[in-house]
């Protein structure tokens, strides 16, 4: 798909799928790392999925028929992404625990 796409200059295609594959797997650890407090990752999710998006219907315009087709499944996470902004503000912490360590039962 990379090939025909046409995005990358012939001969480096192998170099940026390794180079996008990193991205998102530093992408993913940067969503687990602290999950709900970092906003960036969830905004960077926001801009990637369209650009991907593009990439593959650049490539694969047939690919629009199939199930789970990058339109479908661009505008499924885009909204995951935009729930997940929304009530990111209110997850709670236990970074602002009042509660004090009872006694330990004896």
């Amino acid at each position: 798909m990379l090939r025909r796409s046409r995005i990358v200059a012939k001969g480096r295609e192998n170099t940026a799928l390794i180079l996008v594959g990193i991205g998102e797997v530093a992408l993913g650890i940067a969503h687990l790392v602290k999950p709900g407090r970092r906003r960036w990752p969830m905004y960077a999710s926001l801009a990637a999925l369209p650009a991907l998006a593009v990439g593959a219907l650049k490539s694969q315009p047939d690919v629009l028929v199939r199930p789970f087709n990058p339109a479908t499944l661009t505008i499924a996470m885009m909204a995951l992404s935009g729930v997940a902004l929304m009530s990111a503000a209110h997850i709670p912490s236990a970074a602002a625990c009042r509660r004090t360590p009872s006694a330990a039962p004896s």
